[in-house]
């Protein structure tokens, strides 16, 4: 190297070695900001602060995933122990028949726990999801019915099937295989969310 060529490099190798231990820092901090934008959600919604008169581990003994209802299920004491369990009963079921079907239609509710041959995409059946809607609004995690809601009216749920014997012949969509009240069920599902704009959003096609 020349000295002419000397007297340019070094005063850069100089600002590049005072500059390196701020910048491996600047990287570094922007990796975890970006890390940290990328935490993915709770497997369950916070409760938050409440009262606890119930003791729910001894009400939903035996459940598989018991944090799942007691993230997400209202606790109820009953004085009619008959009922009480057919309430959890209820809820467990519905957990149970709880079907995630990918990234683009999500959860769906499904009445069978294995498809039946007259069944809509993924095991969905449009005579039960009237109830399942009805049923399930108290779930506090939201994306299960909003998601299901979405299949029925705007997703999978909606597209065209086989006009035979077999599923009805006089209609050529999922959802109108069998009638199901899907306006008074999301009605009774903005009662509780409040979320009027995303019914709208679901009724607009």
């Amino acid at each position: 190297m020349n000295v002419f060529a000397s007297h340019l490099v070094m005063p850069f190798r100089r600002a590049v070695r005072r500059s390196l231990p701020q910048a491996i820092a600047a990287v570094a901090l922007f990796s975890a900001t970006i890390s940290l934008g990328q935490t993915p959600p709770p497997v369950y919604p916070e409760v938050g602060l409440t009262t606890h008169f119930i003791d729910q581990d001894a009400v939903i003994a035996g459940f598989p995933e018991p944090a799942w209802y007691k993230a997400n299920v209202p606790f109820v004491d009953l004085p009619d122990k008959t009922i009480e369990d057919v309430y959890y009963y209820r809820w467990r079921v519905a957990h149970e028949a709880q079907k995630y079907t990918g990234a683009k239609n999500g959860w769906i509710e499904t009445e069978f726990l294995g498809p039946v041959f007259y069944s809509a995409p993924y095991g969905g059946i449009s005579a039960a999801a009237g109830h399942h809607i009805a049923e399930a609004r108290w779930i506090r995690d939201r994306r299960y019915l909003d998601d299901y809601i979405r299949f029925w009216l705007i997703g999978d749920g909606a597209s065209a099937k086989p006009a035979d014997d077999s599923v009805n012949p006089n209609t050529t969509d999922w959802a109108h295989e069998y009638s199901f009240w899907a306006g008074s069920a999301l009605l009774q599902r903005v009662e509780v969310t409040g979320d009027i704009g995303f019914a709208i959003n679901c009724c607009r096609t």
